[in-house]
């Protein structure tokens, strides 16, 4: 099975190394609490203060060892899930054929957060709690025979009804995992087809497929909820037979009344952490799903990231060049500066991915030359510099205006990003918004209408004059105004303009068409 990153890597080994020292000092106060409250039984009347001293101590050491194992199990936790979001929204942003917007959200939520409680609530309690149950074992085996069989029978029951019910929770938790991913696949797929859903009366339709989704889901938690619900039973139970038993050994004659001190004590101080035994292989179990799902996907976009820098060249303009080269999809287009280029296919869809693949090339079944340069073996941040591209209908990433129509090129200054404004003029709607070019742009572009988004894109897409233009049917989402101003563009542009529209000459009255075979 594939596997993700490292825990044990970077600024997380010092975590892992503290939290286990944590964990080691606090399973030795919980067994010296348990051997001086059995000191405490057995000397008789009256108290020893220096036993109360060091008994009052080790309990308060119990309660900061706790706080400080939390702390860190939890900081762990959360570096770590930082890591493998990151991961898997790159992965998101970088290929075209990722799942559907529900499932990558319920991705990036309930399986990372199975990851995160994994870390933070079952390796840290399984590091604190094995030298606890261990020491306490050994300790009371010292004592008495009598106290670790005691100890050791209901700690061996738990273990195999933990192995039983671990796998068919593992099961279960994969079968939630799915209903949960289809039920947000489908939730997102509605919203975004709410109009035409609204405008063909099928709300009542949706929302019986939604609610027969739902029910699924619920009915695979409570499938899942049963098995944990077994195995926390046992878990809790597993502390008050230990007692029982001691209790038992101590009736029985066989072991004195301060052993059994002790063997009572050792009980109470183990009942936390095997209370917390059957929520850790929950934990686990859920862990293993997501991991499941998780782990390619992840290990995919670590691959790709490690193999594509190192070597790469550093871009720098070529005086004098500027053609542009393509050969993909079984296409060869050859432009110089100054060429216009309608592309036109079967589909528009074929029209727009190859656009797409201009602009931002991978792999070697396509070769893409521009300004002397393949594409492929340059890094974004350099491949942004030679081709700018406008598409219909683009929303436009969370942020200021200022940001948006400099977001291909944030190295330029903002008064390139103003003048590109004023060029297309969008410079005065801007300026009429309630912070000018620092309003934040919402929801795909929001308070921007579309007319004035298609703008946009043109702004940022010629900002710069990159080499290669490409414009994608961006015609079609502007006003009359907007068509004009576009064609003053095309006109004037000194590189090449790569263009699809289904009303070219708005676009352009001088272009040649290359037809997509």
């Amino acid at each position: 099975m594939t596997a993700l990153p490292p825990l044990a890597t970077g600024r997380r080994r010092p975590l892992l190394a503290s939290l286990l020292g944590v964990a080691v000092l606090h399973a030795g106060l919980a067994v010296a609490t348990a051997v001086l409250a059995g000191r405490l039984v057995a000397t008789g009347p009256g108290v020893p203060h220096l036993l109360l001293v060091a008994a009052g101590g080790c309990v308060l050491g119990i309660g900061v060892t706790r706080y400080a194992e939390r702390v860190l199990a939890e900081r762990l936790g959360q570096d770590y899930v930082h890591e493998l979001r990151v991961l898997l929204v790159r992965g998101a942003l970088t290929d075209d054929g990722s799942p559907s917007l529900g499932i990558t959200i319920a991705r990036t939520t309930n399986d990372l957060t199975a990851v995160r409680t994994w870390v933070a609530q079952g390796i840290a309690p399984i590091v604190a709690g094995v030298p606890l149950v261990a020491g306490s074992v050994l300790m009371l085996g010292l004592l008495h025979w009598s106290l670790a069989v005691a100890t050791l029978v209901p700690l061996l029951l738990l273990g195999a009804t933990l192995l039983v019910a671990g796998r068919i929770a593992y099961r279960r938790a994969r079968l939630l995992r799915r209903r949960r991913g289809r039920l947000a696949a489908r939730v997102s797929d509605t919203l975004h087809a709410r109009h035409a859903i609204r405008t063909a009366g099928g709300e009542h339709r949706e929302l019986g497929r939604l609610d027969e989704e739902s029910r699924r889901v619920v009915s695979a938690a409570v499938a899942r909820a049963r098995v944990a619900a077994v195995m926390q039973a046992a878990s809790m139970t597993t502390a008050a037979a230990i007692a029982v038993l001691v209790a038992v050994a101590g009736r029985l004659g066989a072991v004195s009344p301060g052993a059994v001190a002790t063997g009572l004590t050792v009980a109470g101080v183990l009942a936390s952490p095997l209370a917390e035994a059957g929520r850790i292989v929950q934990f686990r179990q859920n862990f293993r799903a997501a991991r499941r799902i998780l782990a390619p996907r992840i290990a995919a976009t670590s691959a790709a990231s490690q193999a594509g820098d190192p070597g790469r060249p550093r871009y720098h303009a070529r005086s004098g060049a500027g053609a542009l080269h393509v050969e993909a999809s079984g296409l060869a287009l050859h432009a110089r500066p100054g060429d216009r280029v309608r592309l036109v296919g079967r589909e528009a869809s074929r029209v727009s991915g190859l656009l797409r693949r201009i602009a931002s090339p991978e792999g070697r079944d396509q070769h893409v030359v521009v300004d002397g340069w393949d594409a492929c073996d340059l890094a974004p941040t350099d491949r942004r510099e030679l081709v700018g591209l406008a598409s219909r209908g683009t929303p436009v990433e969370r942020g200021t205006v200022a940001r948006a129509v400099r977001y291909r090129r944030p190295d330029l200054p903002s008064e390139e990003g103003t003048a590109a404004l004023r060029q297309v003029g969008l410079h005065a709607v801007v300026a009429r918004l309630p912070r000018g070019e620092r309003t934040e742009l919402r929801r795909g572009g929001e308070p921007l209408g579309a007319p004035d988004l298609a703008r946009l894109q043109v702004a940022r897409a010629a900002l710069g004059t990159p080499p290669v233009l490409l414009l994608d049917h961006v015609d079609a989402d502007l006003d009359p105004t907007g068509v004009e101003m576009l064609r003053g563009v095309v006109s004037d542009y000194p590189g090449v303009v790569v263009f699809a529209s289904d009303r070219p000459d708005r676009v352009s009255k001088d272009h040649r068409t290359v037809h997509l075979p």
